[in-house]
């Protein structure tokens, strides 16, 4: 199985679920530069009064690069899944919006309802959203309500964890999203 994971704005290529899909698939893991990213999003983020203008420039400039780069691996890996984990998961979600992304896809502790005008998963598209019930960065709801506004093939998978995921490696859950998803 080949994989494009995207990952998070904390994180990188070198992350513990970047490592382990390069040991169990094809993973692949670019680096997504999140680097404007995290200043342009908490300042999106912060300031709830700005204006719809604002918040578009905002967002236009922090996904800029992570969307480019994300297509770029996309385009050269040809994956059979792509993985996506909060940031990531936003940019997942957005590239399956702009139809660059139309497979099976995972999304792990999904930022996508805070940072992305998406509310749904495209119909057309396959996939696990898997959050964690203990999350203090993105509430388990919004994992939740990104599920119920999508009419498509869409499981929703809550673990018992925080944002970071960490059991998804060692209790099968990535494993099974993944199999499922390509079943």
């Amino acid at each position: 199985m080949r994989v494009v994971f995207l990952h998070g704005l904390e994180s990188g290529p070198q992350g513990n679920k970047a490592r382990w899909l390069a040991q169990h698939a094809v993973g692949v893991t670019p680096d997504l530069d999140t680097s404007v990213a995290r200043g342009r999003l908490h300042e999106m983020i912060a300031t709830a009064e700005a204006t719809a203008e604002a918040v578009h420039a905002a967002r236009q400039a922090a996904f800029a690069t992570p969307l480019a780069r994300a297509a770029d691996a996309i385009a050269a890996h040809q994956p059979d899944v792509v993985v996506g984990s909060s940031f990531g998961g936003a940019v997942l979600l957005q590239l399956m919006h702009a139809r660059i992304w139309t497979g099976p896809s995972v999304h792990l502790a999904t930022a996508a309802l805070k940072l992305t005008p998406h509310g749904h998963i495209p119909a057309a598209a396959k996939a696990a959203v898997v959050h964690g019930a203990h999350d203090d960065i993105i509430p388990a709801d919004d994992a939740e309500r990104l599920v119920q506004a999508s009419s498509g093939a869409v499981r929703h998978v809550v673990v018992d964890d925080g944002h970071r995921l960490g059991r998804i490696l060692d209790d099968g859950t990535l494993a099974d999203a993944l199999h499922w998803v390509l079943s």
